[in-house]
């Protein structure tokens, strides 16, 4: 169980593994929270921008342009 899962179950909150992976959502009273393990979800929905964000490399064309836009 990740640290975060771990850390809201420990506080009696109820937590669910979404259908994605990468994905958690935690809910305690009428509060919830989305927990997103980007690397997981970037591979499991093949995402590039997403890739991005976390430790994989850009693997398309668009990917590269864009970050290169943003970086100046």
């Amino acid at each position: 169980m990740p640290v975060v899962q771990r850390a809201v179950v420990a506080e009696g909150s109820s937590s669910d593994r979404r259908g994605s992976r990468g994905y958690c959502q935690s809910r305690s009273g009428e509060c919830a929270l989305l927990v997103v393990e980007i690397d997981a979800a970037a591979e499991a929905e093949d995402d590039d921008l997403l890739r991005l964000f976390g430790h994989g490399e850009a693997r398309t064309v668009e990917a590269r342009r864009w970050l290169s836009q943003q970086s100046g």
